[in-house]
């Protein structure tokens, strides 16, 4: 979208003139390509408190491309992986970050994609990207993957 901000002024009925001009300009293919690249493996980083995932500016940014893409390719899959650390027991780590996958269904639907379809998986503990003994490779090997086929 482009816009342009002008003076407006309100009729005596409460209408009002000039304003915002909004203009809606179509994807071309370069942009498309561009934004599928971007989003097509993702690995995002969020909290979970009491059961619900917290917003944070990434998370907000990756859905807006996301959902901008799948508008114009409804034919895509979404799958939705969910990570931990070896915190606890492997039984439990694998709940854990099938939780996180579902979590983030709910905000995708929410966010308005649900033309496509999601899958959410867990992979727990068992595929860690970092030290799984230190606190910073615990950080990073709790997260989630995203893969758009």
């Amino acid at each position: 979208t482009t816009g342009e901000n002008s003076s407006f002024n309100f009729n005596k009925n409460g209408s009002y003139s000039n304003g915002i001009l909004l203009k809606f300009i179509p994807l071309d293919s370069t942009t498309l390509d561009s934004i599928a690249n971007a989003i097509s493996t993702k690995r995002l980083y969020v909290a979970l408190e009491n059961s619900q995932l917290i917003e944070n500016a990434e998370l907000i940014k990756y859905t807006q491309l996301l959902k901008q893409f799948l508008d114009k390719k409804p034919s895509k899959t979404i799958d939705i992986t969910g990570h931990t650390n070896n915190n606890g027991y492997f039984e439990n780590n694998l709940i854990i970050g099938k939780n996180k996958a579902t979590k983030l269904k709910e905000y995708f639907i929410n966010s308005g994609i649900t033309k496509n379809e999601i899958h959410t998986f867990s992979r727990g503990e068992a595929e860690p990207i970092a030290n799984k003994y230190t606190e910073e490779g615990k950080l990073l090997n709790s997260r989630i993957e995203i893969r758009i086929k």
